[in-house]
């Protein structure tokens, strides 16, 4: 009887919902509650440094960590250099929390920037808060996050950092057409919203040659993107003379089958879009408030 007892404990136990403490366990820097104690944030994995899809921006080069209740204070060192601009961001934030970010330089008691005195509360119930700033030595700096009054329960993503020329890459899957060995044919992709910062510009562009169906074959390639038009060289995947275009726009892509092996060469071209590109860190498209 006792052990039929114990086994029904146990099974309330397994089914009754998560303490705070217990909820908590995804905090994954603690204890990093106090200066002395702050987390490398050179030691932290980046979300994603890489665009896939429509809204990838809104984790590209960022962390993620979180708030354990109201009360939870997190620190994170970072060592900036002089003279180096600088970024700071915190976003995905609940509209209706109080969660506020301050930069400190060493050990000084006065923080160099904080979200919650900014411009008379000009980030009061927004989704993100940042800052522009420039160090004026070199060392360790410290990023303090914490609430005000009322926390949140979802993560928070962060960055402090370089601004300028940060490098990332793109594999970005692009519509498909039918193209044959006769003439070619074209379809649009629309890249304009919400896939780039404004400020990207591509160091390299490729399409592949991927095809849906049987059999291989190489094409001839063309790229038209904000009023002008790039080609490949032969049938490399690499289109010439991108480095350096703006990558936000409304694209134009043309495919002409040059040879095939494995079918008729009348194909589905179902192309994806890779390369690096350089932006500057700024904040997600309509969060600004400068």
């Amino acid at each position: 009887m006792k052990k039929i007892i114990a086994i029904c404990m146990a099974m309330v136990m397994l089914c009754m919902p998560l303490t705070a403490s217990a909820a908590a366990s995804d905090d994954l820097y603690e204890s990093n509650d106090t200066r002395a104690t702050a987390y490398a944030y050179s030691n932290i994995p980046t979300m994603t440094d890489t665009v896939t899809y429509r809204g990838t921006l809104y984790q590209l080069g960022y962390k993620t960590a979180r708030l354990s209740s109201k009360d939870d204070v997190d620190w994170y060192k970072v060592t900036m250099s002089k003279g180096v601009a600088a970024y700071a961001d915190i976003h995905n934030l609940a509209l209706d929390s109080d969660v506020q970010m301050d930069i400190y330089l060493g050990n000084n008691e006065i923080p160099l920037f904080s979200t919650k005195d900014y411009k008379d509360g000009i980030f009061d119930g927004k989704t993100e808060k940042y800052c522009n700033f420039t160090p004026e030595t070199t060392g360790t700096y410290y990023l303090k996050i914490y609430s005000t009054g009322k926390s949140q329960t979802s993560n928070y993503f962060f960055y402090i950092g370089p601004k300028n020329k940060q490098k990332f890459s793109f594999n970005i899957p692009m519509k498909g057409m039918e193209i044959n060995p006769i003439r070619y044919a074209s379809n649009t992709t629309d890249l304009s919203r919400e896939y780039f910062p404004e400020s990207a510009e591509f160091q390299s562009f490729s399409l592949s040659d991927d095809i849906t169906g049987s059999g291989t074959v190489t094409i001839l390639k063309k790229v038209q993107v904000n009023g002008k038009t790039y080609t490949s060289t032969g049938t490399s995947t690499a289109i010439s003379g991108m480095s350096g275009v703006k990558a936000v726009g409304v694209y134009v892509l043309s495919g002409q089958v040059k040879s095939s092996s494995g079918n008729n060469g009348l194909v589905v071209w179902a192309p994806r879009a890779t390369g690096t590109f350089t932006c500057t860190m700024e904040p997600y498209p309509g969060n600004s408030v400068d």
